[in-house]
């Protein structure tokens, strides 16, 4: 992004904030649909509730969007109010990244200053390197590979440093990626001679060469193809080689080419790395309607590699064009039970899509096994929510057994149905949840949809 954008977009953010932040919040249940309203609501229950863990999550949720919205000053009263070190720290990262995506990356950089470092792997390193990103999307790679420089641990430093590699080149800056790629690998080798020269750690070596990866991932994505192989055959680790190529055969499997696919996935030398590329061809093929042919490939993967996620992504695919039967099927032809039971939760979220509601409802009802049934209520009341359909949306969620689960789906469902454009019905699903945390958090993520 131009610095002119980048100052517009910050002038769009301060001016949708004031506007947002003129309403008052309201005192126990929200007379209106505002976000301000909402998260005013989101925050007395948050202060409400009694356990001093749930309280604290629930005040970094309603925090955390409120940074998002524009109100800085209002996310860390809130986020000030949090007496856990872990959790206060931790809260902090998403208001330093809504700072950065506003374009004031002074503050940003002084918000993750102030977050400790007692937990230095993950909290403010996280903040770092949000911030790194969000330069790098607005056009500066290069500063925010410095930012990340303020991270010391040298694992999370490389593991920022790439996903930096990563924004830039979806920017659509492939050269200046790959050279920053380039340089990041060079700078982590102790040698000039090939011979001699090895990484600082394994564990970095994986993020040194996962930039590259990942500028070879944008590629495809982006329909360059031949670019993306020649970055990924440019990597000089087999195992990173091996990844961006499997990521190139994805794409290429989704698109439907599916002997270039086969040729790509051909490349891969790491012992099963063409598992993914292999799945994604089966899949696409029953997609295009070759179920034989997808049934036999995915077959041949179970037997060759023990994996079963080729079948139950047939499986899924055969609910959602209409032929449960033979989902069912391919479930019970499934060798490992357990992702049988996977394919399971596929058929009945596959449809939940088709439009086939009782239905999917009565095949994740009928799943014998605790986790696959409330797996499967949980995908079939988003996919309800999705659709528009509240009171079966509900339902389902209200059916699944354990208490976190249920009020997680809870959680979900109420801002599906926001995202589907039903407001109130997911404001009322979010009061209905029945626990105030919950319903805190439900209501700041609808704040979010509605703003």
């Amino acid at each position: 992004m131009s610095a002119i954008r980048a100052v517009l977009a910050a002038l769009g953010v301060l001016l949708a904030a004031s506007a947002l932040w003129a309403q008052p919040a309201a005192s126990g249940p929200c007379p209106d649909m505002t976000a301000a309203c909402l998260l005013g609501e989101a925050a007395e229950l948050a202060r409400s509730v009694r356990r001093a863990v749930e309280r604290n999550t629930a005040l970094a949720e309603v925090g955390a969007v409120t940074a998002a919205l524009g109100d800085i000053d209002a996310a860390r009263a809130l986020i000030d109010e949090i007496d856990d070190t872990r959790t206060h720290a931790e809260a902090l990262v998403p208001v330093a990244v809504a700072q950065a995506r506003a374009g004031d990356f002074p503050a940003a950089l002084a918000t993750a200053a102030t977050i400790p470092h007692a937990r230095g792997q993950t909290t403010a390193p996280a903040a770092y390197q949000g911030i790194a990103v969000e330069q790098a999307r607005q056009g500066d790679a290069a500063t925010g590979l410095e930012t990340v420089g303020n991270i010391a641990h040298l694992f999370r430093r490389s593991e920022a440093q790439a996903a930096v590699v990563a924004a830039q080149a979806e920017t659509g800056d492939i050269a200046g990626a790959l050279a920053h790629a380039q340089v990041l690998e060079a700078a982590y080798w102790r040698s000039d001679n090939p011979e001699r020269r090895s990484i600082t750690s394994v564990e970095d070596a994986f993020w040194v060469y996962e930039a590259q990866v990942a500028v070879a991932t944008v590629q495809a994505r982006a329909g360059d193809i031949a670019g993306a192989l020649t970055t990924a055959r440019a990597i000089d680790d087999v195992q990173g080689r091996s990844r961006a190529l499997v990521a190139v055969a994805e794409i290429q499997a989704r698109s439907g080419a599916l002997e270039a696919a086969m040729r790509t996935a051909g490349e891969i030398e790491a012992a099963f790395g063409d598992l993914a590329a292999l799945v994604a061809m089966a899949a696409t093929m029953a997609e295009q309607g070759d179920v034989a042919g997808a049934l036999d490939l995915a077959r041949q993967i179970e037997v060759a590699y023990g994996d079963a996620s080729a079948l139950v992504r047939i499986a899924g695919i055969q609910a959602r064009a209409g032929d449960a039967e033979a989902a069912r099927q391919t479930a019970r032809d499934i060798r490992n039970n357990h992702d049988r039971i996977n394919a399971q939760v596929a058929l009945a979220a596959g449809q939940a899509a088709a439009g086939e509601f009782s239905a999917a409802r009565q095949t994740a009802d009928a799943i014998a096994d605790t986790r696959g049934r409330m797996e499967a209520l949980e995908q079939v009341a988003l996919i309800l929510a999705a659709a528009g359909a509240a009171p079966e949306a509900l339902d389902a969620a209200h059916a699944i057994a354990t208490t976190y689960r249920r009020q997680e789906a809870l959680v979900a469902v109420a801002e599906a149905l926001a995202m589907a454009g039903l407001h109130r019905h997911g404001i009322d699903a979010a009061r209905g949840i029945g626990d105030a945390a919950a319903t805190a958090a439900a209501l700041a993520r609808i704040a979010r949809v509605i703003r």
